[in-house]
């Protein structure tokens, strides 16, 4: 008797719960790493510095070969916390670990214009989202500036985040040069990655554009089932009956 082969498949909302799982681990395992890298190893190479420089304050006159060496081991040093800054931000950025997801994309879209020149806009409301959903937010907001910094050619951009009903909504919008969502533009590649960081967090994503008539990206994120508790906790009785 031959055995039979069963083939179980998974339901779309199993898969989407456990892909959302899994970018909440790897966001954390992420956020506990840029923390030790930020706390350990910059300390690290903070006390290195300061011992370079209170060895030169103590070793006075020194001779050329040592003022040489010393410039550079400080050098070394300083090119060390750059790099642990850019790992760090890599990993979580520092904005939105220090402060919170709106202050963050404030910074983010003032350093946008101050590089760009091009006036940058936000309606930023405070959302109860998860830290996959916030690092979500941000490298999509992240990711848009940059595609339009270097292909869209806009004069001025608009950053929304609102706190709706159970969710978040997110839009990015300009008014640049726009591009055929589904043709192979120089967006492409961008725009997959998007849809995925969203996806992984139980989100959707919507693409708008058309050539010569500027781009929109708006995302739409679950906020946290204990959000909705609790907003609700907050209401009175009469008040949890109104829709």
């Amino acid at each position: 008797m031959k055995a039979q082969q069963v083939l179980v498949r998974a339901h779309p909302t199993h898969v989407a719960g456990l892909s959302a799982q899994l970018q909440r681990i790897r966001t954390e395992e992420r956020a506990r790493l840029a923390q030790d890298l930020h706390d350990e190893l910059g300390a690290v190479l903070m006390a290195a510095k300061l011992n370079v420089a209170g060895l030169r304050a103590q070793c006075t006159p020194l001779g050329a070969e040592v003022q040489l060496r010393l410039q550079q081991l400080t050098q070394l040093l300083d090119d060390g916390l750059a790099i642990k800054t850019r790992v760090v931000d890599g990993l979580q950025p520092s904005d939105l670990l220090r402060a919170g997801l709106v202050p963050a994309l404030a910074h983010l879209a003032q350093d946008f214009q101050s590089r760009t020149d091009i006036a940058t806009h936000t309606r930023l409301e405070n959302v109860a989202l998860e830290e996959a959903a916030q690092l979500g937010v941000y490298r999509l907001v992240q990711e848009c500036l940059t595609n339009i910094g270097k292909h869209a050619r806009a004069t001025h951009v608009t950053i929304d985040l609102q706190d709706g009903p159970g969710q978040a909504i997110v839009a990015i919008s300009d008014n640049g040069i726009g591009f055929d969502p589904g043709g192979i533009t120089p967006w492409t590649h961008g725009l997959a990655g998007m849809r995925r960081r969203i996806e992984a967090t139980g989100g959707r994503i919507a693409f708008d554009s058309t050539p010569g008539a500027g781009t929109r990206v708006v995302a739409v994120l679950p906020k946290p089932v204990a959000a909705h508790v609790q907003a609700a906790r907050k209401r009175t009785p009469a008040q949890r009956f109104v829709r």
